[in-house]
């Protein structure tokens, strides 16, 4: 189970993981958050065991997921109908960091990392267009409407440096490059 949690780009990051394990031919069952144009639809089947779920923070839900793999895109102050206040909801986000699987993989955004310093039993790695990431975009430039960048991610068992160039995205902006790093490191 793959697990993608955040205040904001859960969908953007479980949509190009999916279809990142899709196009690859392994393939994958998911849930996603919304329609994603080039499935029409929000769920993928696949044969295989991989799960890719959007794990949505609104009512606490997502702490009943025992992931093997987590992604946190962000813990920005959100749903305050529902937690007393950003402390909370921080708090809440560790508690899901806390549900991954024995040696799992908790994979979060370079600039939420301190959040998830005391998370034990599992591997941590960051990601971001910030240099000092585990795995990071870089070289950003747009190309004939495509956002274009490299990148060096880190395997998931020997933390092997592997480099990337020239990735191509039709979604703009930073944050989607983000998404995109994010995805390409579990995938």
């Amino acid at each position: 189970t793959i697990a993608v949690a955040g205040t904001h780009g859960k969908t953007s990051t479980s949509s190009i993981l999916a279809h990142l394990l899709e196009s690859s031919g392994f393939g994958c069952t998911a849930f996603l958050g919304g329609i994603a144009t080039n499935y029409h639809s929000n769920l993928i089947l696949s044969t295989n065991n991989i799960i890719v779920v959007e794990a949505d923070e609104y009512d606490r839900s997502f702490l009943h997921l025992r992931p093997d793999i987590a992604i946190i895109t962000s813990v920005d102050a959100d749903h305050l109908d529902i937690y007393n206040d950003d402390q909370d909801l921080k708090n809440t986000f560790v508690r899901f960091a806390e549900k991954l699987k024995p040696n799992g993989l908790l994979l979060v955004n370079e600039s939420i990392k301190a959040h998830f310093e005391n998370v034990s039993g599992v591997q941590k790695q960051t990601y971001s267009i910030d240099e000092n990431a585990t795995n990071r975009a870089f070289n950003l430039r747009i190309e004939n409407n495509k956002q274009l960048f490299d990148a060096e991610v880190r395997g998931l068992t020997n933390f092997e440096k592997i480099s990337l160039n020239s990735l191509s995205l039709s979604l703009p902006g930073n944050h989607n490059v983000a998404n995109a790093l994010s995805a390409i490191v579990v995938g």
